[in-house]
Parts: structure tokens; sequence; C-alpha cells
């Protein structure tokens, strides 16, 4: 292979003849065409200024730094580079232990997005574009060198040059890839928000099959236009987590997030826009606890209604968990032939042994005594145990199933007279998940069910 090496200064051009195959080859690693690209910029070009001086090619562009264990939150925009396949993209760095297994994810809700790394070691450029949940994009893997590594935060090639807010996280650990068989990712993933128009309420469910940030927190958009001139209030409320409220929107110089600016732990955002918009509303949660899910409201309305900040949002978000949760509060009791609605909140105690919310309930025990609990929930896989005087823990006191169709069904003998608890539980592969319940508490024993547990079936 021959090789020319050339000077060229400022303002003049270098023609050059290479082997068509070459141009086919670069051609065909559109990372390392960004990466030129990047490279040759006149900011790399480092004049002496003087005369008789030659221009030199200085050091390469002094790329953003990401660390394993860190999430930055940036946007794609018009600004940035541009492929040729006249997608857009921003190039960080990372470096890495060797052999030590990390995962890169990329989200969006405004793009899809295409994650790309390069680098020491690897043979051609790590592409992926729907291997994390829903839409978003993931690499898992070890690194055999420290790096420098690159990331490339890109999209797909359609929709034309698309733009918008973006999650990089770099976490320790290997995580699942998606394949093409099993992704997640589907034309209705990406098709434009459900309206919601001012004057509206709508009821929804954040679920563990919404779309999810690298924080572990699920969300959900809607898209609604301003009227002009006027303002309106966006009310984002729940019982069953903590809720968080963004907008965006393309003449938003950044998103609005608000957590407890309404009633109690509430959210709200009450201004004029710009605009018609459109503009897109995040639901969405707190990041702790993880993966919170559950029943919320969102409602549009017109006016201005006043939004609580700082020390005053905090404590009257305080204030409301101290009257609606179970601190402080009598703990709910049961009587053999009785049957109690509930609800598991985000108040309840969390177990810190599977990340899952508890609720007691207390019942008077006769020794000898035997009775059949029966735990049901149509939003959540019931678990049940009892505890007392007389037991210890095991599975004789405990039930996941055996009422049918997830249901938990517990026949139990108290061993003496005393109070018990009833422990309002959730399977353990179900983390910080909430919902109403229907406990029932009857004399005697009942059947068991055989049949396996079929909800998400």
């Amino acid at each position: 292979i021959g090789i020319v090496r050339s000077t060229i200064e400022a303002g003049q051009s270098l023609n050059f003849a290479t082997a068509t195959d070459a141009i086919r080859n670069l051609n065909n690693d559109q990372v390392a065409v960004a990466e030129g690209q990047a490279l040759l910029t006149p900011k790399n070009i480092v004049n002496t200024g003087s005369g008789s001086a030659r221009a030199s090619l200085g050091s390469p562009v002094s790329l953003p730094q990401i660390s394993v264990g860190q999430t930055l939150t940036a946007s794609l925009s018009g600004t940035d580079s541009l492929y040729p396949d006249t997608t857009y993209y921003k190039m960080y760095q990372f470096t890495t232990t060797p052999g030590r297994e990390i995962t890169i994810d990329l989200s969006s809700s405004d793009f899809d997005p295409v994650l790309i790394v390069r680098g020491e070691g690897l043979a051609q450029s790590l592409v992926n574009d729907d291997g994390g949940p829903g839409c978003a994009a993931r690499v898992s893997q070890a690194f055999l060198a420290r790096g420098p590594y690159r990331i490339l935060v890109n999209t797909t090639a359609a929709p034309h040059r698309q733009t918008g807010r973006f999650t990089l996280a770099i976490s320790e650990g290997s995580q699942h890839v998606q394949d093409r068989s099993e992704n997640d990712c589907s034309a209705g993933s990406r098709s434009p928000a459900t309206t919601i128009r001012v004057g509206e309420t709508i009821n929804g469910t954040l679920t563990s099959s919404d779309s999810l940030y690298p924080d572990n927190s699920y969300f959900k958009y809607y898209q609604f236009t301003a009227p002009a001139g006027r303002s309106v209030t966006i009310d984002l409320s729940s019982d069953e987590f903590d809720p968080v409220l963004i907008v965006r929107g393309p003449d938003l110089s950044s998103s609005i997030i608000n957590d407890d600016g309404g009633p109690g732990c509430y959210s709200r955002v009450s201004r004029t826009f710009p605009s018609p918009g459109p503009y897109r509303v995040l639901v969405n949660t707190t990041n702790t606890p993880e993966r919170q899910t559950g029943h919320f409201s969102l409602s549009i309305t017109e006016g201005t209604k006043p939004v609580q900040d700082g020390s005053a949002a905090t404590a009257d978000c305080q204030s409301a968990d101290d009257a609606s949760g179970t601190s402080g509060s009598a703990t709910p009791s049961i009587d053999v032939g009785q049957t109690q609605q509930g609800r598991l909140t985000r108040n309840d105690i969390v177990l810190d042994s599977d990340t899952t919310y508890a609720q007691a309930w207390t019942i008077q025990g006769r020794a000898g005594q035997t009775i059949t609990i029966d735990l049901e929930s149509d939003t959540f896989d019931s678990y049940l145990f009892l505890r007392g005087p007389g037991i210890s823990s095991g599975r004789d006191f405990q039930d996941d199933d055996s009422g049918g169709n997830c249901h938990a069904r517990l026949t139990a003998t108290f061993p003496q007279a005393g109070e018990y608890e009833i422990v309002v539980n959730t399977a353990g592969g179900e983390h910080y998940v909430t919902g109403a319940f229907t406990l029932s508490v009857t004399s005697g024993s009942k059947p068991k069910s055989v049949a396996a547990c079929r909800r998400n079936q």
C-alpha cells in the first residue's frame, strides 16, 4: 500500500486518488466517516500566524466524557453533526476496566435512537437500534481494553433528520439485549402520542410494559395543542405512585419538569405557551422507589392555578403522605366472615428482600380455629402470609397462587389465642407494584387451585 503525506494550508484544497474498494469500505463504515468529519473541522486546524509556516492537523477533538455509573441527558438538534444519510449525531467518550461487563443504554421519547460504539479492540463498530426496552438502544458486553471508546448518539434514517432529547447511561454489569425476534419496539411504539385536549381528563395506568428511562422510572406520553395567548394548567395525580410531570415542545428551550407543584404530592404546570405547539406531556414518576406503577389522572384546564415550589411543595407532600400513609395511623383489621376492599400504595411498607409493598391487617384468632384467607387483585399477582403468636416463618403460613387466576388462598389453624397479622403482598417478581385488592376471611378450609398463574399470557 502506498502512502502519500501532504501538507495543506488553511484555505487550500487537496485532491487525491485512491482505490475504489477503499472508498466503498469507507462509505460502509459511517462511524469512520463521522469521526473524520469531526476531526477535519476548521477549529482543529492550527495556524501559527506566520506566513511561511505550514498549518498542521491539531490534536483530536476533545469529546465530552461519560463514566461508568453515570447518566446524562442532552439533546440532538439541527446544529449537530450530520451523517451522509441525513441523521444527526453526537459523540461521547468513555474508558472502562478491561474485561468488566458494562451496559450502555440510549433512550428517547422524541426520536428513534441508534447507539454506535467504536474503539480499541473492536474489529468493527457496534451498532444497535432496538435492543433495549421499547425502542431504546442497548449495547451490553465486556470490553477487552481500557479504551477510550467513542459513543455516537444517533437516530434511524426515517423519519428524516430526527431531533430531540435523549438519555445516555452506562451501568456496571450485563443486561439482556433484545434481538429482532423479541424486541418490543412496534409501529405503535413510534406512532403519534395520544391526544389530550384542553378541558379533558384522561385516566390511565403506568405498567411494567411502558417505556423505561435508564433511571428505572416508567413513562408514557400524550400530546396537546395550546390555545393562543391563553394560560392552561396541566395536573397529574396518582395515589399509587409519586407523579412527575414533564412538558416538551419545539419552542421550549428546555423541558418543563414538576414534581410536587400541585396539591399534596401531585404535579402541576400552569402557564401560557408561546405557540399552539403541539406539546408533549410525559407522565412519569420519581426514580425512588424504582419502577413505580399504578393508576393516574391527567387533566388540562384553561386558566392559571397556583404551583407550589421549593420547601412549600415538599412540606405539603410530606403532610399528605402522613395523612394517607400507614405511619401514625391504626392498622386496619378484619374479622372472620368479613370481606374488605383495600389498596397497596407507595405509602406502604417496602420489603427489602424483594422490593415489594406490604400492608398488614390484624385479626383475632382462637386456639385451634381454622380459617381460609383469600386475597384477590386484578392489578397485581397476589401474595399473602400470616404471622403472630406460635407461628414460625415457613411455607405453611404463606401462599401465592392457590386461589386460582394468580389469586392467593391460605388455609391455616391458629396455634393459640391472640392477635395475628395478615400481610397483603405481591409476588416477588413484581417490584414496587401497587393497586386495589379484595381481602376476605371465612371459617373452615377451602380447596387449593392447582392451575398455574397465567395472568400475562
